[in-house]
């Protein structure tokens, strides 16, 4: 065991000597890594700009939930982004939808979604800190997380969290709570 760490220690210390040498110092070798990420990352994000109007559960999202806010994000262990959306309701719940996306090779086209996963979460208090930073706290016993088959029961009621056996406070807003943003 200790001659193929051995091993592997000096091949990697050889390809590293490699790429020093190649890019003449760290630094071009960083930019160029940052460049070709940077890279893939500007085709992912057009890809998903090309599809978002098309894709018929971020459709869905937007009909029942207007004020959503969409973003592209990274949130599943792969390096390739997907859509995120999410929604304030009754100034007391955050709604987000996760909708892992797949690319091609090349990641300049989607080829298919994953499985969409729905997490809502009630939010307890909202406060001004002195810091001048805002401070959320959630109750736990609020938090539902479902999944396509909920969501299908939703949609088909008109957004009526009720039809999944879940019950919302709506008259009693949080206070503060139009300090707590979603970030774009």
């Amino acid at each position: 065991m200790k001659k193929w760490r051995t091993l592997l220690i000096g091949v990697l210390c050889l390809i590293a000597g490699y790429f020093v040498g190649y890019f003449r110092g760290s630094a071009e070798l960083i930019d160029w890594l940052y460049s070709a990420d940077a890279k893939k990352a500007e085709a992912y994000y057009d890809a998903l700009g090309a599809v978002q109007k098309d894709v018929q559960l971020l459709s869905e999202f937007r009909q029942i939930f207007p004020a959503a806010v969409e973003r592209v994000r990274y949130f599943t262990s792969g390096r390739e982004p997907g859509f995120d959306v999410v929604v304030h309701l009754h100034e007391r719940y955050e709604l987000t939808m996760q909708l892992p996306v797949s690319f091609d090779v090349s990641g300049k086209r989607v080829v298919g979604y994953g499985t969409p996963a729905f997490h809502l979460t009630e939010v307890e208090r909202v406060e001004k800190t002195p810091s001048d930073t805002v401070a959320i706290s959630y109750d736990p016993a609020g938090e539902l997380r479902f999944g396509p088959a909920e969501w299908r029961k939703l949609f088909e009621h008109g957004g009526d969290f009720s039809s999944i056996g879940y019950k919302m406070t709506t008259d009693r807003p949080v206070s503060n709570f139009g300090l707590f943003t979603i970030a774009k």
